[in-house]
């Protein structure tokens, strides 16, 4: 999206919500399409999504901001996440609060403004961030596994007043809005579901990363920390959207979509236009 490009944007279940693209990581196609020649590199876009209704206006993910050199020899282009959001006409003091869908640098680094690791400050200091219970037990150093990166933004938003909550499965941060367990792909790894007037929608987060997924969701393991599991959790999702009407989008395809039955029965993404 160039900024004089309107972002697609489209109003379901009561809710308003604009897909950016701001960032883009300049990667090797077999990221995502396993077949492709070792040679092949290609952008692979990054997004946010602003949802809003009434007096809401939640920011969900932050693109890479101060971790725009976080991925070593993949090339990155990035947005002041400012600039994003104006291009949408949202000013940051708009966001009422904040939902990230885990903390992979490229979905989190701009939730803070500054230098890293030291020098940081909540880009949105007047809203809480959201995160699954078990995303934030990593970003406290509370589990298992320990990501230093995740511990150094928690830090610092809290620091500075900003009240951090962990969520169980299925919690609501507004009415309407809810984070989902999606398992396999990082500790803590969520979907977006928001809800109302009988509809729909769910952000996918990187439980997918490419349209072709859908159809083939063994192709997409290459990233994934527990590919088993995540590879259970993208059939579970595709089975449960399938034919059901539901729009969706994900982290790193520039459309929004609806996964529908093909005549041969077989699910697949179809872009809405």
């Amino acid at each position: 999206m160039t900024p004089a490009e309107a972002p697609p944007e489209l109003a379901v279940a009561g809710w308003r919500i604009t897909l950016l693209e701001g960032d883009a990581l300049y990667a090797p196609l077999r990221w995502v399409l396993p077949h492709a020649g070792e040679s092949e590199s290609a952008w692979l876009p990054c997004h946010v999504l602003i949802c809003r209704r009434d007096d809401v206006t939640l920011l969900v993910d932050c693109g890479l901001g101060v971790f725009d050199d976080a991925f070593e020899d993949i090339p990155t282009r990035a947005t002041e996440l400012r600039d994003l959001l104006a291009a949408a006409g949202c000013a940051p003091d708009e966001i009422t609060a904040v939902a990230l869908t885990h903390f992979d640098p490229d979905h989190s680094g701009g939730v803070v403004s500054g230098s890293y690791p030291d020098a940081l400050e909540p880009t949105f200091p007047k809203a809480n961030v959201f995160v699954l219970d078990a995303a934030l037990e990593l970003a406290e150093g509370r589990g298992e596994a320990r990501a230093e990166h995740a511990e150094k933004l928690v830090s610092a938003l809290r620091r500075h007043g900003v009240e951090v909550t962990g969520l169980a499965n299925g919690a609501q941060i507004r009415e309407g809005a809810r984070l989902l367990a999606a398992p396999g792909h990082r500790a803590g790894h969520a979907c977006l579901e928001l809800t109302g007037r009988g509809e729909r929608f769910v952000f996918l987060a990187d439980a997918l990363h490419a349209r072709e997924h859908v159809e083939h969701p063994e192709w997409d393991s290459l990233n994934d920390s527990d590919p088993d599991v995540a590879l259970a959790t993208r059939r579970e999702l595709i089975a449960d959207l399938a034919g059901t009407g539901t729009v969706v989008a994900c982290s790193h395809v520039g459309s929004f979509g609806r996964v529908e039955r093909s005549a041969g029965g077989t699910a697949v993404w179809i872009d809405l236009p």
